[in-house]
């Protein structure tokens, strides 16, 4: 009995130790210091996971989402081998990630499942107070080192325009995968709030570090979702959101398309539809591998749906769609708002890493699906 017992704390510890390596840490990324923190927090979590099932004796419970990821999972790791020539960096980074954030969704189910409420209260905080600093020093980082344009002839000069300040990122590539990140973690910690009202503690630090990303998506989209998520009726957020697509209609046909950002958007769609009717079956079906869209059409695909359908094929594409709706089937009304969010930013501009995404929503089923526990 007493060894029972003591079998069972260490699993608990296991579990926990796993816990607090994966979920503080889920934004830590960088480009400055070669190899990002997350992939070292991630490998601990997953052997204290193991651990903890080794020790408890645990059978591993394979639900439908951990399921259709490993599916995807395998599509990405062994279609490389097929067809994809990966000859470019950018390729090979965007492989990774979204196989890494795939390791991630699969690796956090297992995890949360594994520890009780108490401790995912503990977690999800440090989350929170980790991100706003990351976020914090990658303002500071950006806004001090403002993008230097060299002109023809050799002269130097300082870009002052708001652009500037956008594109030398301590995290990413450039501020949209920022604005991104802060715009899902405000609605995570809006809807989180519900379960720890003390999280609204840093809606306002992370509001403003979202308007310091200069990302106008991620901006306009989280303000849109968080009056969706304010609104508790049913029928009122159907209203809303189709007066905003009415709004958004109306402006795209009003607008004279100087803005070159949004007129871009409707010039990719237009190389796109070319690919589509010039491909092949073969091609249309798997796609030319993540990060492959630029060279396919000749620029960055930017739009959520072109991206996947691009460098996933119809088959990945397929997958994706079919994780994301078993994702969101499980608990509708608590994972709305973050899909929404996402989805929102990916007409503007889209990643494939997004393992903290996958934390934050997996976090939020966990939460609606124990409510009694928060009463």
């Amino acid at each position: 009995m007493c060894l029972s017992i003591n079998k069972m704390k260490q699993k608990n510890i296991f579990f926990k130790i796993s816990f607090f390596a994966a979920v503080p840490f889920f934004g830590f990324y960088t480009t400055k210091i070669g190899i990002s923190p997350i992939y070292f927090t991630f490998l601990v979590a997953c052997v204290f996971l193991g651990l903890g099932y080794i020790y408890s004796n645990a059978s591993i419970k394979i639900d439908s989402i951990v399921l259709s990821a490993i599916g995807l999972l395998i599509y990405l790791i062994f279609l490389p081998l097929l067809y994809w020539d990966y000859v470019d960096s950018s390729n090979i980074s965007a492989w990774v990630n979204i196989v890494f954030s795939l390791l991630n969704l699969i690796v956090i189910s297992l995890i949360v499942n594994s520890v009780d409420h108490r401790v995912l209260l503990k977690g999800v905080n440090l989350a929170a107070i980790f991100s706003v600093i990351l976020l914090f020093v990658e303002l500071i980082y950006r806004f001090s080192y403002p993008y230097i344009q060299i002109e023809r002839g050799g002269e130097v000069i300082e870009d002052l325009s708001w652009y500037a300040f956008k594109t030398t990122s301590f995290m990413y590539g450039d501020s949209n995968s920022i604005g991104l990140f802060a715009a899902c973690l405000f609605i995570f910690v809006l809807k989180f709030k519900r379960y720890n009202k003390s999280m609204g503690l840093y809606l306002l630090p992370i509001g403003v570090l979202l308007i310091g990303s200069l990302s106008r998506a991620s901006i306009l989209s989280t303000v849109v979702v968080s009056i969706f998520v304010i609104i508790e009726k049913k029928i009122f957020r159907v209203l809303f959101l189709l007066a905003c697509t009415v709004m958004a209609i109306v402006f795209l046909y009003l607008v004279d398309f100087n803005d070159d950002s949004l007129g871009e958007r409707f010039w990719i769609a237009s190389l796109v539809i070319e690919y589509i009717i010039g491909s092949d079956l073969v091609s249309l079906l798997t796609g030319g591998g993540p990060g492959s869209a630029e060279k396919m059409i000749g620029v960055g695909a930017h739009l959520l749906p072109f991206t996947w359908l691009l460098e996933l094929g119809i088959l990945g594409a397929s997958m994706q769609i079919i994780l994301w709706y078993l994702i969101w089937k499980r608990s509708p009304s608590a994972t709305t708002p973050l899909f929404l969010i996402f989805i929102l930013n990916g007409f503007a501009f889209t990643t494939f890493a997004i393992p903290w995404f996958y934390v934050m929503i997996i976090i939020i089923i966990y939460c609606a699906k124990r409510e009694e526990v928060w009463r």
